[in-house]
């Protein structure tokens, strides 16, 4: 329609069967940043229709209990794959060490982007237990929890190989920053 009004989405949110719900949940952002923009097209009652209306959408997570092949999480020759398509990529030079290393990281530790980004070199932990046998891990930021940026961690052990290839990212960074503001 050229105009959308209450009775253009009411008609759109019966014609969506259960699990495409979600499209109109989508389409409800759109219409009232289109509307807040002050564009012309969309009613202001649609805006407090949206305001109103419940919508229900699927549950996080629901992918991974019901084992959705598309949706859900890689098997584990799934995971294998992707992991020896990473290293060749990164060994042919089709990725830099800083995409092979962010890609790992992500594949092997599942952690958020953001807690990903607001790691610091001293995050990288190369460390001798007490039974002299050398453990590697790093602090994560804890990002869910409402507390302050960098206030809380949490502890992952890392495959040798994991970190090394992380320690030499982190190198090559400092190396870079260095260069760039010259000392």
């Amino acid at each position: 329609p050229a105009y959308i009004e209450e009775t253009v989405i009411l008609n759109y949110k019966d014609t969506l069967p259960k699990q495409r719900v979600q499209y109109l949940v989508t389409l409800r952002s759109f219409f009232k940043t289109w509307y807040s923009l002050g564009y012309y097209g969309v009613d202001e009652k649609v805006i407090s229709l949206f305001n109103v209306m419940k919508l229900k959408v699927k549950e996080a997570g629901d992918a991974v209990k019901n084992e959705n092949p598309e949706q859900g999480p890689l098997t584990d020759p799934e995971h294998y794959t992707f992991n020896r398509a990473i290293r060749n990529a990164y060994e042919f030079n089709k990725i830099n060490l800083y995409e092979f290393s962010l890609a790992l990281l992500v594949s092997f530790t599942g952690r958020r982007p953001a807690q990903i980004t607001s790691l610091k070199f001293k995050d990288i932990v190369r460390e001798l237990t007490i039974n002299g046998k050398v453990e590697y891990y790093m602090n994560f930021p804890r990002i869910k929890q409402g507390l302050e940026f960098r206030k809380s961690f949490r502890k992952l052990i890392l495959s040798e190989y994991i970190f090394n290839i992380v320690q030499e990212q982190a190198v090559c960074s400092v190396n870079l920053v260095e260069e760039k503001i010259g000392r």
